[in-house]
């Protein structure tokens, strides 16, 4: 076990806090640029939708994430009990850090956000009583079905706000349907896309009589060269 865990310490170290830390050393060395053109291109995906106070949030929810996930397998000798209620309190503090930062632009995404840290809280809370022997078995599957009944309400709540976001950036890059000048596929990210008008191709009728008046043409001009 030992050489296991040592194992699973590194890779938490290299790629669970390693990788995010390097991108907030960039973010944070390329603070007073995040709106210059290049700076989007290269890192826009790391604080694109956030406050510009903010920039590093995306940093935070990763860290939020690992600290989970390392509560979940470094305590997994401990009581059950004592773990449920550790990741609780972890969960509550990471909610009450949420609602006072709001970090996201859109109002909306700080309520999906808030919701994702909620159900997970709720869902330990109520293994706490799951757990217990107290309680009878028909009050412990009562428990357990309203968890798995508020995971799947916000499983239904996340599809559904995603299918709409898909539509909407499918509509931003559909360039058929818009009319001619610039579009912004991914604001903030991109430069905006610049949208060449097309001429109509003439028919084949209007480019024959056009071809027959310039042969027309020329043969009355040869005509009144061949006059003395």
């Amino acid at each position: 076990k030992g050489w296991t865990l040592g194992l699973a310490l590194l890779s938490l170290l290299l790629w669970g806090l390693g990788i995010p830390t390097v991108g907030l050393l960039l973010l944070i060395r390329n603070r007073d640029k995040l709106q210059n053109q290049d700076t989007k291109l290269k890192y826009g995906f790391l604080y694109h939708g956030y406050h510009q106070s903010q920039y590093y949030w995306e940093t935070v929810i990763i860290y939020r994430k690992v600290i989970l996930a390392a509560i979940a397998v470094f305590s997994s000798q401990w009581d059950p009990q004592i773990q449920l209620m550790v990741g609780c309190g972890f969960l509550l503090a990471c909610l009450l850090l949420h609602n006072e930062s709001s970090p996201f632009q859109d109002k909306k995404l700080n309520q999906m956000e808030m919701l994702g840290i909620f159900i997970p809280g709720a869902s330990l809370y109520l293994g706490l009583f799951y757990n217990s022997v107290s309680l009878p078995m028909t009050y412990r599957m009562t428990l357990f079905s309203l968890a798995l009944i508020l995971n799947f309400i916000f499983l239904t709540i996340w599809v559904t706000k995603s299918g709409h976001g898909l539509v909407k950036m499918i509509q931003a890059l559909s360039i058929r349907r818009r009319k001619p000048g610039k579009i912004e596929a991914f604001p903030g990210i991109l430069p905006p896309l610049t949208k060449i008008p097309i001429r109509p191709r003439p028919d084949k009728g209007k480019t024959g009589s056009i071809k027959s008046k310039l042969a027309l043409d020329d043969s009355q001009d040869k005509l009144l060269q061949a006059r003395p």
